[in-house]
């Protein structure tokens, strides 16, 4: 068990390296590394308007206990090539957590469009917003296109004494195809509201 997790966590790691070097979310030369040279930024690619958007929306949440859940739907109706999500879902730490296994988050839960299209959802907790899950929805190769359906299923735990009251988690998504350009992807509902 213990050598899967890091084999998970090694991959993880591999992971948020190959984002890093496409430009999404950083990445930097520390000492030691070695010169690039410049390339000029890559524009979003937008997909096609109308009945054929590519979009990404948060569910209604529905509570189970003391766990709320949400699907993050993805709309792709045209087959546009996209081969890689990523989202920040936001949530108030006042009244939410994100679900642990050990040290790692468990929150999300792979839906079938991310079965279908064999990718794998890699999970962290910010490490500069307490409040936000980052989610890669991605495989190493990242040839297969993602269609649509339920890309991820979203939980999150209710805090004991979590006080009465609306709650709002919301969504933040980038995206590219299976060479790593970015691509615009709208987001039809970036926030859904849950009351305690």
């Amino acid at each position: 068990m213990t050598k899967v997790i890091r084999i998970k966590c090694l991959l993880f790691l591999l992971v948020c390296a190959l984002f890093s070097l496409n430009g999404c979310g950083g990445g930097g030369g520390g000492s030691g590394s070695t010169p690039t040279t410049p390339t000029t930024p890559t524009t979003p690619t937008t997909p096609p308007v109308g009945s054929n958007t590519v979009a990404l929306e948060l569910g209604t949440p529905v509570k189970s206990g003391n766990t709320v859940t949400f699907p993050l739907n993805f709309t792709n109706p045209s087959g546009y090539p996209i081969s890689g999500i990523e989202a920040d879902i936001g949530f108030d730490s006042k009244a939410f957590s994100v679900i642990m296994i050990g040290s790692n988050p468990a929150s999300a839960s792979a839906g079938e469009a991310t079965v279908l299209a064999d990718k794998t959802i890699y999970q962290s907790k910010s490490s500069t917003q307490k409040d936000v899950l980052h989610l890669n929805i991605i495989d190493l190769g990242g040839k297969k296109s993602i269609g649509s359906g339920v890309v991820a299923y979203m939980s999150f735990s209710i805090l004991p004494g979590a006080p009465a009251g609306s709650y709002t988690f919301s969504l933040v998504v980038n995206a590219t195809d299976s060479s790593g350009s970015v691509k615009t992807v709208e987001v039809t509902n970036p926030a859904v509201s849950y009351t305690l």
